[in-house]
């Protein structure tokens, strides 16, 4: 499935060295000096809890100036896993853990996002033809892959797209959403974006907004936040209303792009 995920901090733009302390509340003990060395985020980092979990690792609850993630701990101080760590089943252990310390809440059903996109920063693509809402970081490769597919059937007017710009991706995604809203005309800023891509470092082409007002920062993480409880921490995720009358939820653009959706979309 193509799709961008991260499950750790959000928000974080400067990269500065990290002070931990010692915690063993789990099997493993975690190493100050290890995830000094391995993890570089800004601010004072907190251990909130570890936890055991399969096959030797140790989940790790940190939190970074209030905000929280999940890292995995490989043998005594071998190894760090800061991303999602998905089995051979296909069960993503980092969102079942995430769960199970209550970083990540139950997910929303799609009729209940829907009604809260509707009190968010958002902003149009295109104005006629059924409406596919986007989950979009300016920084995820797969929805640059997705805009470019959608754009030409936004030009023919066979669909519309609500774009709610999320920052987690990368350390300048927050800053970058920023940019965008910003703007005069958010879509020709994510046009911008978008044209300007660079693929082979999967970055954006706006200029990460310096110092951005307080109540659009706060957009961007209102944004974030309502993708968390769609249930994945995912771009792109996709949310539209079918002919069956039914709210649709789906996470990554799946193997067959925009077409199933295209023939099921109101």
């Amino acid at each position: 499935m193509m799709m961008s995920r991260l499950y750790f901090l959000r928000n974080l733009v400067t990269l500065v060295v990290l002070t931990l302390p010692m915690v063993s509340n789990a099997a493993t003990s975690v190493s100050a000096a290890f995830l000094q060395k391995a993890l570089r985020l800004p601010s004072t980092v907190t251990i909130v809890h570890t936890q055991s979990g399969p096959d030797g690792l140790t989940a790790a609850l940190i939190s970074v100036e209030g905000r929280k993630g999940i890292v995995w701990i490989v043998g005594k101080d071998d190894a760090v896993i800061p991303g999602a760590l998905v089995n051979a089943k296909g069960q993503n252990l980092s969102q079942e853990m995430a769960m199970r310390m209550g970083l990540v809440p139950k997910p929303m059903i799609p009729a209940a996002i829907a009604a809260d996109v509707k009190h968010e920063d958002t902003f149009l693509v295109g104005h006629k033809g059924p409406e596919l809402t986007v989950f979009m970081d300016p920084n995820c490769i797969y929805c640059h892959k997705l805009y470019e597919h959608a754009l030409p059937l936004v030009h023919a007017g066979k669909l519309h797209l609500r774009v709610v710009l999320v920052g987690f991706l990368k350390p300048t995604s927050p800053a970058k959403a920023a940019a965008v809203l910003m703007a005069k005309h958010p879509a020709l800023a994510l046009a911008f974006n978008e044209s300007h891509f660079n693929v082979a470092q999967e970055e954006g082409g706006i200029h990460p907004a310096v110092s951005p007002p307080a109540p659009i920062r706060q957009a961007v993480i209102r944004n974030t936040q309502l993708l968390i409880r769609t249930g994945e921490e995912a771009t792109p995720t996709l949310l539209y209303f079918d002919k069956q009358d039914q709210w649709k939820m789906q996470h990554g653009l799946g193997p067959h792009g925009l077409q199933k959706i295209m023939a099921s979309i109101a």
